[in-house]
């Protein structure tokens, strides 16, 4: 096995951290269509059923903190359309996360790389991110700015 395929291998009996095989692309096609596995698995990784250890949970919160922001970003689209400069940094954002989903092969190395992007990711949600309050609602968030 050569060094990029072990790097992208993962650590399949050792800790568990490797993404499932079928996600691993071996040809062309299988690019395009792997390639939203890869990306959700990059971006949200570990999912519940892939938690092995305690250490994984930790992962796993940070997971669900990156899809709540996925979720405000969502949310926030028009926003981010109508305004170039959050339209370029959404775009340079996706590029970015889909390039290393393709070389990350385990949610340990996931979770280091992402947290490059969580600056992007918060800037783009930072409209909505007032809605963390409890008993906030997007109107008050709105009045609030």
């Amino acid at each position: 096995m050569n060094i990029v395929e072990r790097r992208t291998h993962g650590s399949d009996g050792e800790i568990g951290a490797s993404f499932p095989e079928w996600t691993k692309i071996s040809t062309v096609p299988e690019l395009l269509v792997k390639l939203p596995a890869r990306v959700a698995y990059f971006v949200y990784a570990p999912f519940p059923w892939d938690v092995n250890k305690p250490a994984h949970l930790i992962g796993l919160l940070d997971g669900i903190l990156y899809l709540l922001l996925t979720v405000f970003i969502w949310r926030n689209r028009a926003m981010i359309w109508a305004d170039p400069a959050a339209r370029a940094i959404l775009f340079i954002l996706v590029a970015y996360i889909v390039v290393f989903s393709f070389g990350v092969g385990n949610f340990g190395a996931g979770i280091r790389h992402r947290a490059k992007f969580v600056a992007g990711f918060i800037i783009l949600a930072a409209p909505l991110l007032p809605m963390l309050r409890f008993g906030s609602s997007l109107k008050t968030a709105k009045k609030k700015l």
